[in-house]
């Protein structure tokens, strides 16, 4: 019976170490490496909160599951030990949440969506506008011509009574008090259905990384323009469609510049992060 019972706890051993959780695993590999926590949140450019959360794995302390995996990967290199066990054994965890996160494909920079998307909306609609136009034309043309040929058979019977008649067509009356000259309704139309065509403009925003962070930006097409952990020194200009909403893992260390002028960033929460939009209407 002993034997059995020794056998059994052998079995079931091998199960014990493959549920050892993420967080874990990254505490252990810092331990054996000899490093303090000090020194790994000064190389993961995160705060003390947030690196006792990855180790303690308390993810609902954490920003989403998509920054969580960068600071994972990130906490790897620096341990220099392989990432895939421990993201395996985090994207478990979510799955036993019922956490489902497609993470969003980047494009690159500045590539439209569709190119056929915003002229599928315009077309029809011009194309309406030219229908009804034509109609309008058409029944005021009629309405003129009748007007055009009663007024000259009057003027005919009226030649051989009048001779000395002035043909000369009469000047412009100018309206009183400066008022401004009346348009046709076709110049509001051609205004309308110019204004339409107009496509928006892409803009540069300038991303200058002093201490390492997570960046994160979306156009208005909500396009990912950049998704990554960038190191400390380095520099990234992002091309898109304004407004761009920003999200920054370690604000303090981060500046911004559009159109020429830096964005402050503001506000900053207690973890250092920081969500803004930028260029949009103010």
């Amino acid at each position: 019976m002993s034997k059995n019972n020794n056998n059994k706890k052998e079995e079931q051993l091998p199960g014990q170490v493959d549920k050892v959780s993420p967080g874990e695993l990254l505490r252990r590999a810092r331990r054996e490496k000899g490093m303090a926590t000090e020194e790994v949140i000064l190389h993961l450019g995160v705060t003390q909160r947030v690196l006792s959360a990855l180790e303690k794995d308390e993810y609902d302390h954490l920003p989403a599951p998509l920054y969580v995996k960068g600071y994972i990967r990130r906490y790897c290199l620096i341990l220099s030990i392989p990432e895939n066990e421990v993201l395996a054994g985090y994207e478990a965890l979510l799955r036993d949440k019922g956490i489902c996160q497609e993470e969003p494909k980047p494009r690159l920079m500045g590539e439209p969506k569709k190119k056929f998307s915003l002229w599928k909306l315009i077309v029809p609609f011009v194309l309406a506008l030219l229908a009804a136009l034509i109609f309008w034309m058409v029944q005021h043309s009629e309405g003129l011509e009748l007007d055009f040929f009663s007024d000259s058979s009057s003027i005919l019977t009226e030649l051989p009574q009048n001779k000395n008649l002035n043909l000369t067509p009469p000047l412009p009356v100018e309206s009183e008090d400066n008022e401004a000259p009346l348009y046709h309704d076709d110049d509001n139309v051609d205004a309308s259905v110019t204004s339409e065509l107009v496509v928006p403009r892409l803009q540069k925003l300038q991303i200058n990384i002093i201490q390492q962070s997570w960046v994160e930006v979306l156009d208005s097409r909500c396009d990912v323009l950049v998704a990554d952990l960038k190191p400390s020194g380095s520099k990234v200009d992002v091309t898109g469609i304004p407004p761009f909403d920003v999200v920054l893992g370690y604000a303090p260390g981060v500046e911004l510049s559009y159109a020429g002028q830096q964005i402050i960033v503001e506000p900053i929460t207690t973890d250092n992060t920081a969500t803004l939009k930028v260029g949009g209407e103010s």
